[in-house]
């Protein structure tokens, strides 16, 4: 075996270890940190009911976890999904009023190192 194969599987399992511990230890939180993916499968699915109720979960479930790392992106990504669903919808103002939600985040390691997704605040501006 390859040593860069082997050092990959080991990642993999060590990854996949220490979130099954998770799971095991603190349930609430594990959902926290997956919640994002969640959405975004719905979303890349077009389940715009499944997507707006997932990112209304998320956003409840940052205010259980406000000092958290992951609270900005919460905010963040439970705003920019359901604005997406509501742009779906036809609901402009709504969306707008998600895009400005989502900018309130606090900011988080990703968003601090990445930035904000802009495809929201695009599709508003290609809609006009």
């Amino acid at each position: 075996m390859k040593a860069g194969r082997y050092h990959r599987m080991r990642f993999s399992l060590l990854y996949f270890g220490s979130q099954l511990l998770l799971w095991i230890i603190q349930p609430g939180l594990a959902r926290f940190y997956s919640a994002e993916r969640r959405i975004k499968r719905a979303y890349r699915r077009k389940r715009w009911e499944n997507t707006a109720l997932l990112s209304r979960q998320y956003l409840a479930q940052a205010e259980r976890y406000h000092s958290d790392w992951n609270y900005g992106n919460a905010i963040h990504d439970g705003n920019q999904f359901l604005g997406l669903v509501r742009l779906r919808q036809g609901d402009i103002e709504a969306a707008k009023e998600h895009l400005l939600a989502a900018g309130l985040s606090p900011g988080s390691p990703q968003l601090d190192s990445f930035g904000p997704s802009m495809v929201l605040a695009r599709e508003l501006l290609e809609r006009g």
